[in-house]
């Protein structure tokens, strides 16, 4: 399975230290360079990039210039390059979780999953037993934000209402 990451889903997994969970759920990940330097940009906040070296990560930069003019016009430029990256490869999954975003990758005809999306399926293949304690440590220690109603309807489906 190829699947390319955006920012976002790797910032928040490494900022609490469950980078793993990508790798337990998807295998192989690929991210684009302009992700790989956003990221690398959290060792100015004391977070460790040691699992940035991981083999199951794959740094790859975007041949397909003429596509990421086009969507940097519309999206930040780690999501440009992210969903240029999942064209480009033909990949089976894009990590995605920004609206913009992932309303563009359907316009390109690419499958996406969001972070919440990924914590489910971590405890669906039983890498996690709860999915909460991991959202409190988002919301606390990585600074990210989730619409209550997504939160609650995910906390649903996975039976721990």
């Amino acid at each position: 399975m190829i699947v390319v990451s955006d920012t976002s889903i790797l910032s928040g997994l490494l900022q609490i230290g469950r980078l793993d969970l990508l790798h337990r759920v998807y295998g192989r990940v690929m991210l684009p360079g302009r992700v790989h330097q956003e990221l690398v940009r959290l060792a100015e906040f004391g977070v460790s990039l040691e699992p940035l070296n991981a083999a199951w990560l794959d740094v790859r930069t975007v041949s397909d210039t003429d596509l990421l003019r086009t969507l940097r016009s519309e999206l930040d430029a780690g999501e440009a390059e992210a969903l240029a990256l999942a064209v480009e490869l033909h990949a089976d999954l894009v990590l995605v979780d920004e609206r913009r975003g992932r309303k563009k990758a359907a316009e390109l005809g690419l499958r996406y999953r969001g972070l919440l999306g990924t914590l489910s399926a971590a405890k669906a293949l039983g890498y996690v037993s709860e999915i909460r304690p991991i959202l409190d440590d988002l919301q606390s220690v990585a600074g990210m934000w989730f619409r209550a109603e997504l939160v609650a309807q995910v906390l649903r489906d996975v039976g721990e209402e």
